[in-house]
């Protein structure tokens, strides 16, 4: 499901957050996808939203490509 290794991918150095469309591509999922985890809670990650935008944690995208 993700795009391994991560550390491929150049991130500024303590950034946390990624919008829904970044972290879709490095889980190789669509936009829509994290969208519908985001609305109905059924992701094995949660973004956090912030004013009326989504962000997703890199922590937990990391994670979940363990």
């Amino acid at each position: 499901m993700c795009l391994k290794p991560l550390p491929v991918f150049r991130f500024d150095e303590g950034r946390l957050l990624v919008s829904t469309s970044e972290a879709a591509f490095l889980l190789k999922l669509r936009d829509q996808t994290l969208r519908k985890w985001a609305m109905d809670g059924s992701g094995p990650i949660q973004p956090l939203k912030i004013g009326n935008r989504l962000r997703w944690r890199l922590s937990d995208i990391e994670e979940l490509c363990k």
